[in-house]
């Protein structure tokens, strides 16, 4: 083979297998020991669950579930090295869960990680931490309601959990507590709105009036040019980079090329364990 089509050949090789890694920077796999150069990285674990990775600090939210047989199911080996403890996820500092639902939430996941990982702590609903209680304070129950944040600090992490209603219900059928998560980690503020429906939400009351959003996590079919879904992308929340969530389990179900039409900076990613890694200022 000529020089010229050697070197095209490992051009092309070393593109795909950064691809492989990250769609936005390839900078190397978040298993590796080498840093994001802001210090920041976000690596997809699968539908609604994400690795936050700030100076050494990682917090999981909602990363720790096992999905449906028949639809959507955390892939194999990412569960493997969950439950493992393994890199990247084997320093894991905080693990939060919006919500006690299969997509987001699966105790013996949980349960077999917070053993193999003896550092980690949890924060949650009560009806998540109820199912973990032979752990002791490694989890910590929040008791956040409408207009009433719950706050505590973990390890340096400070965590205000938002009561966000996941939805109407049918008289006579139980709440889904759904919380929205502001960290902040190191100077960085993030949030997460897990299951939230907007139109239950009083967005006269500021999200996060003591810092900007940084970082931020929201359903994908709010990403459109309705003027209520804008308000509450743009203006509610605000985030400087922003994280369509939610991949399966949605009607309308998750469209690429809509949500780029409208935000064309937002944050995809390709398949689990894609990583994205913040600029550096």
């Amino acid at each position: 083979m000529k020089k010229t089509g050697m070197t095209l050949l490992l051009a092309l090789s070393f593109a795909v297998v950064c691809g492989a890694i990250q769609p936005a920077f390839c900078s190397g796999s978040p298993s590796r020991a080498e840093a994001s150069p802001s210090g920041v990285r976000v690596t997809f674990v699968g539908n609604c669950g994400f690795l936050i990775s700030v100076d050494g600090k990682k917090v999981l939210i909602d990363a720790m579930f096992a999905g449906f047989p028949g639809g959507y199911e955390l892939p194999k080996d990412v569960r493997e090295a969950l439950v493992n403890a393994r890199p990247p996820f084997d320093d894991v500092n905080l693990i939060l869960v919006t919500h006690n639902h299969g997509d987001h939430f699966d105790a013996p996941i949980v349960r077999q990680y917070l053993k193999n990982n003896p550092k980690a702590r949890l924060v949650s609903t009560a009806q998540v931490t109820g199912q973990l209680t032979d752990f002791g304070d490694r989890v910590t129950p929040l008791t956040a309601t409408k207009g009433e944040p719950a706050q505590t600090d973990v390890e340096g992490i400070h965590v205000k959990a938002v009561y966000l209603s996941h939805g109407t219900l049918p008289p006579g059928q139980e709440e889904t507590i759904n919380y929205g998560y502001v960290v902040t980690v190191n100077g960085l503020t993030l949030f997460h709105t897990g299951d939230a429906d907007p139109k239950l939400i009083d967005m006269s009351v500021p999200l996060s009036p003591e810092k900007p959003i940084d970082l931020a996590f929201i359903s994908h079919f709010y990403f459109n040019d309705d003027p209520f879904s804008r308000k509450y992308v743009r203006e509610w929340i605000n985030g400087k980079y922003d994280f369509p969530i939610h991949y399966a389990y949605t009607t309308p179900p998750f469209n690429r090329a809509e949500i780029k039409s409208f935000y064309p900076d937002a944050v995809l990613f390709d398949k689990e364990m894609d990583s994205w890694d913040m600029p550096k200022k």
